[in-house]
């Protein structure tokens, strides 16, 4: 890639990633793993699948080159304040980084007019459950690298507590 395509394309690239990565870590059953030294067996070949993945941007045979770990996917961490980089949070995010200039920014999402809030952004109503919606903030205002202040933890729809770093 030469140069960094428009923002929607590097977010149509990112939902299309997503998807890719969580079929492959979809890809092997619970039980695939036997590890059965005797017949030399490390793993029931019928619970390890491809995935055939064919996209715009991204085309993938699978599987998964190695067996999921205990929590069966890795964490998805987003960065991005955008609109779309919202949208892209609230639908595939574990957790979400978001800027503020000094301890005094840091509020519940429902608070903030550039946060998570809107009808599309808000990570309670696009599926997550509300104990699982993460917001880590950092704060840039110093002009040095960002460093974690603190974070908001939902305890409920609408509901959100400070969790201080």
């Amino acid at each position: 890639m030469e140069k960094l395509p428009p923002r929607d394309v590097r977010y149509a690239m990112a939902d299309e990633y997503v998807d890719v990565v969580r079929q492959l870590f979809a890809s092997w059953d619970a039980d695939a793993v036997v590890l059965d030294r005797e017949k030399g067996i490390y793993a029931d070949h019928t619970k390890v699948r491809p995935i055939h993945f064919k996209g715009e941007h991204f085309s993938v045979r699978g599987p998964l080159n190695t067996v999921p770990s205990p929590q069966l996917r890795a964490a998805f961490v987003q960065a991005g304040a955008s609109p779309r980089g919202r949208r892209f949070a609230a639908r595939n995010a574990d957790s979400v980084i978001a800027i503020a200039n000094g301890p005094s920014g840091i509020h519940p999402p429902s608070r903030r007019s550039t946060s998570l809030s809107s009808t599309s952004t808000n990570p309670c109503r696009t599926g997550w459950k509300p104990t699982e919606n993460r917001v880590r903030w950092t704060n840039c205002s110093s002009g040095a690298a960002a460093k974690p202040c603190g974070s908001w933890s939902s305890t409920g729809l609408g509901d959100w507590s400070p969790r201080w770093s």
